[in-house]
């Protein structure tokens, strides 16, 4: 099973959020997070476009996560993935690894470069698009993701705090979505 990212822009119109996911979580970092998908049912082996939206509520403050933000653990965050049959087996899961020293990485010099990071303010919206093969054995299975904050260092946080730069801080799971393969 293939997973493929990809950056985009917002046209939510094209997925239908009456059907599947349409309440979206809010993070203990008090930021929503949810994923839609563009139909429920799919052929085997059918590419499933997939949204993960990031909101921030209104009368908060800027929220901020990088772009280069992917679907392997980074320094920067990640989003994860899974799918799952009906016996709540993970059916695609890709795993995989990068080792860093988050001590050796200047992230604070890649945070203030406004190409690799995105504010989202109050009432905004920012999604990631997600394009995945959909399982090959017809079923019914359901798709959860999760968000992961960035690995700063304390010192790389509290700098942050003094200019008044909020980040994900913690791990962040959206209501699965259910799809039919048949």
């Amino acid at each position: 099973m293939r997973t493929l990212f990809l950056f985009s822009i917002l046209y939510l119109s094209a997925f239908d959020v009456r059907s599947r996911s349409a309440a979206q979580d809010l993070c203990k970092d008090r930021i929503g997070f949810q994923i839609l998908t563009d139909k429920g049912t799919y052929a085997p082996g059918a590419t499933v476009q997939v949204r993960a939206v990031i909101s921030n509520p209104i009368g908060g403050s800027p929220i901020y996560v990088f772009r280069v933000m992917g679907k392997c653990s980074s320094p920067f965050g990640w989003f994860e993935l899974k799918v799952k049959n009906s016996a709540r087996h993970d059916v695609a899961t890709v795993p995989c690894f990068v080792h860093f020293n988050a001590d050796q990485l200047d992230l604070l010099a890649t945070f203030h470069d406004e190409h690799s990071v995105i504010e989202i303010r109050p009432g905004e919206i920012y999604g990631r698009m997600l394009d995945l093969e959909a399982p090959k054995q017809v079923g019914v299975y359901q798709l959860e993701t999760e968000i992961m904050p960035p690995a700063f260092t304390r010192s790389q946080s509290d700098e942050l705090l003094r200019q008044n730069k909020k980040v994900l801080e913690n791990p962040c799971i959206a209501s699965g979505v259910t799809i039919t393969v048949k």
